[in-house]
């Protein structure tokens, strides 16, 4: 259990306590809940639940389709330049999770857990990346702020391939 939620918890049990002496020892409290009441909905004790993962199929791939695969396929700019990286649907989780760079190879293209260190989250996030360009290099397809933050969540979930 996360630490605020237990918190939260001991804070509603310890507030529920007050009221529920109050009333027992007719300290003129009037009280507000009786037997089968339910808990307002901030105060539910019930576990909040898990955010959604992004989905690579779902969210990501469409992403390098809209922005990447233009140079990104074979006999693209960026096959012809030496830079066999594809980003068509099939191959590109599996040539971009846990691979190092052909530009440099201390640098993961995805690091997964570590968007920091992931070369795909600096080139399209930093006007100067430690390697080559910003990408995409066509400044009409950039990538949006909206669209980098799935792939950061994308990254520190695991880059996994779902």
């Amino acid at each position: 259990m996360a630490a605020h939620e237990f918190l939260k918890r001991t804070y509603l049990l310890s507030a529920l306590l007050v009221v529920a002496l109050g009333c027992l020892l007719g300290a003129g409290m009037e009280c507000p809940m009786q037997a089968g009441d339910e808990l307002p909905p901030d105060m539910d004790m019930e576990e909040e639940e898990e955010p959604k993962s992004v989905s690579f199929g779902k969210d990501i791939q469409p992403i390098f389709d809209t922005h990447c695969i233009r140079c990104h396929v074979n006999g693209g700019f960026a096959n012809n330049s030496g830079i066999p990286l594809r980003l068509v649907e099939g191959v590109s989780h599996e040539l971009l999770v846990g691979k190092f760079s052909v530009q440099n190879t201390d640098l993961f293209l995805v690091k997964p857990g570590d968007h920091l260190n992931s070369l795909l989250y600096l080139k399209i996030s930093q006007d100067t990346p430690p390697v080559g360009r910003r990408m995409p290099w066509d400044a009409a397809t950039v990538v949006t702020e909206e669209e980098i933050a799935l792939i950061v969540t994308w990254i520190n979930e695991g880059a996994v391939n779902n």
